[in-house]
């Protein structure tokens, strides 16, 4: 399993650094990215892109072109004649994401910002709104981020988009030990893994796998080297 992520800073100012990529693209995606209204979501969108074609061909050696991409029923994205090649993309604010794994994966990142914690009672379990509750004041609203890129990361992986509502399962996060997770009834059989990484003090991301093997940290990869590798593959 990798994890790589790239700051995009303030990049969404500068098109001049960025746009150039999207015309090395396939038709059909150009066509989607162009239906993004605000440039910083265009960018965050090519760049994970150029994350999943560079990782493609540099480590799993696929073909630098070709590259099809297919959807199951509740929209998650898989490389169309590599069903053994598994990957998932976030991004939020400044950071993209990706992870790739030879099973089933969910990364999900989000920017700590404030939100009114009612949320919470709507989407999380009791367990989890109830720990949330109690967590000292300056610690919440992390706290709060914390579960929920945990509960978004599973969502991802497992590939059933809201079908599986938030508060089916749970998570308890104790300090000795570590991610505790609780599947919602019908998902007992399938054991999954999750491990949170710290990659700014402004944000959150967590990842869960159908595997143990994570890295001991992402992988951060300049945006001026995603460029290069990605110019390499034409």
């Amino acid at each position: 399993m990798d994890i790589w992520a790239v700051n995009l800073n303030s990049l969404a100012e500068s098109p001049s650094l960025w746009e150039p990529y999207l015309a090395m693209l396939d038709e059909p995606v150009q066509s989607k990215l162009a239906r993004f209204r605000q440039p910083a979501d265009r960018l965050r969108s090519l760049c994970g892109e150029m994350l999943l074609r560079v990782y493609a061909r540099d480590c799993w050696h696929l073909p630098a072109g070709g590259l099809t991409r297919t959807v199951n029923a509740y929209g998650k994205p898989a490389l169309a004649g590599y069903s053994a090649n598994h990957y998932n993309l976030s991004h939020a604010g400044r950071w993209v994401a990706a992870v790739f794994d030879r099973e089933p994966v969910g990364i999900d990142v989000e920017a700590v910002l404030p939100i009114d914690m009612a949320v919470a009672k709507h989407y999380f379990s009791a367990s989890e709104a109830e720990w949330l509750r109690q967590q000292p004041d300056e610690r919440r609203l992390t706290q709060f981020y914390r579960l929920w890129t945990l509960k978004e990361s599973y969502i991802k992986a497992e590939g059933k988009g809201l079908s599986l509502p938030l508060n089916s399962f749970a998570f308890q996060l104790d300090p000795g030990s570590g991610i505790r997770f609780s599947p919602p009834s019908d998902r007992t059989e399938t054991v999954w893994h999750f491990r949170q990484y710290n990659i700014d003090p402004d944000y959150a991301l967590s990842v869960c796998a159908r595997q143990p093997g994570f890295p001991d940290r992402v992988e951060t990869i300049d945006w001026t080297e995603l460029g290069r590798r990605f110019l390499a593959l034409f």
